[in-house]
């Protein structure tokens, strides 16, 4: 796994240094537990499954617990971030909610998910980014002050879980005006004409 040779490279260096590691994890491995809104906190007893289906989130994992069992061990401070789904205007077009934002917008209409549970949890890049790094200029200073390093994780969410079939009245509330709501393969065939990327 690529993700986790750089992150075991990245810990030897912080281990050499004496300096906290900042990790950028997935919200995504929490879904490996089977609870769509699991608390922060371990996941090592949800390993993932070992048919390669999702190497991405695998990889997460692995770091994780690699990063878990290293603190647990030196001591060296270790924070795992796990962000919510993060929107901005950059985003390529292959990321699906991204997508799904986008095109909503332009077209002033949701795409209904009738069988789908759960709920979105999207904030902009550029808070959870200015979240991630202050909590890192923390830790930093904490280090500096000699107090006891302790692993710890944080789930950076935007405050606002919107049910799936709530996502009409979200995207009112963001964007103003009046939403309309279209089924799934409506929705997909109109935002084609308006260029979304072929799924």
């Amino acid at each position: 796994m690529p993700n986790l040779g750089s992150t075991r490279f990245l810990t030897e260096l912080a281990l050499s240094r004496g300096v906290p590691l900042h990790y950028v994890s997935s919200n995504r491995v929490t879904l490996l537990s089977g609870d769509i809104a699991l608390p922060p906190g371990s996941v090592s007893a949800f390993p993932p499954p070992k048919t390669g289906s999702d190497g991405f989130t695998a990889s997460k994992w692995a770091s994780e617990r690699y990063l878990e069992n290293v603190a647990e061990v030196t001591g060296l401070d270790v924070c795992t971030h796990r962000p919510c789904a993060l929107t901005g205007a950059q985003a390529p077009s292959e990321d699906a909610l991204n997508a799904i934002l986008r095109f909503s917008v332009l077209m002033k209409a949701v795409p209904q998910f009738p069988n789908v549970r759960g709920f979105f949890d999207f904030e902009k890049v550029g808070g959870v980014a200015a979240n991630i790094v202050k909590k890192a200029l923390q830790s930093v200073q904490v280090t500096r002050d000699h107090a006891t390093s302790l692993a710890s994780l944080t789930h950076h969410s935007s405050g606002v879980k919107v049910p799936v079939d709530k996502i009409q009245e979200r995207m009112q509330d963001l964007y103003g005006g009046v939403f309309g709501r279209l089924a799934l393969a409506e929705w997909v065939q109109r935002a084609r004409t308006l260029g979304i990327g072929p799924w």
